[in-house]
């Protein structure tokens, strides 16, 4: 484990651990994972328990849909995310993006229908535990703490929806 070095500016120096990134960013990936299943499993598994709807066959729509779904999450883990934990290890950016994300989560309910609380929610929460991780170099406690229940809701309300929706 790499260690990362402080300074208060009164000549007193502190050595707090930090983490490879290589960790970092795996937690990272399995919360993109994670959030790719839910977002393109639970609209699919609301196809087959609905009775109005054409009895779980995809049509292209939902193929084309199900896809720029997919592709989302993957471009909002990758870019964003990535962007959010390579910070410098001082810095509160993990926690500040998603608490960001988890706010626009909760917002995104009103857009379920393309998965948007389920895939803020989860980039949100991912980034508030990546950000609580780092609570002892970078500070942000709090707001990591809310960016992961913030997120977490917004992604279980999606669910919710589709579930029964």
């Amino acid at each position: 484990m790499a260690t990362f070095h402080t300074s208060s500016g009164t000549g007193d120096e502190a050595t707090v651990p930090q983490e490879p990134a290589r960790a970092t960013t795996t937690r990272l990936w399995w919360g993109g994972l994670l959030t790719l299943v839910a977002a393109v499993g639970f609209p699919r598994l609301n196809d087959y328990l609905s009775s109005t709807e054409n009895g779980g066959r995809l049509d292209r729509e939902e193929v084309v849909g199900l896809i720029v779904v997919a592709a989302v999450t993957i471009l909002l883990f990758g870019l964003l995310g990535r962007w959010a934990v390579r910070a410098p290890a001082g810095s509160g950016r993990p926690a500040q993006v998603g608490l960001v994300c988890s706010i626009l989560g909760l917002v995104g309910i009103l857009a379920f229908f393309v998965s948007a609380p389920i895939v803020l929610g989860g980039l949100g929460a991912t980034l508030g535990y990546e950000a609580r991780q780092r609570a002892a170099v970078a500070g942000h406690g709090r707001m990591a703490f809310a960016a992961m229940v913030i997120g977490g809701t917004a992604a279980v309300i999606g669910i919710v929806i589709w579930l029964l929706g």
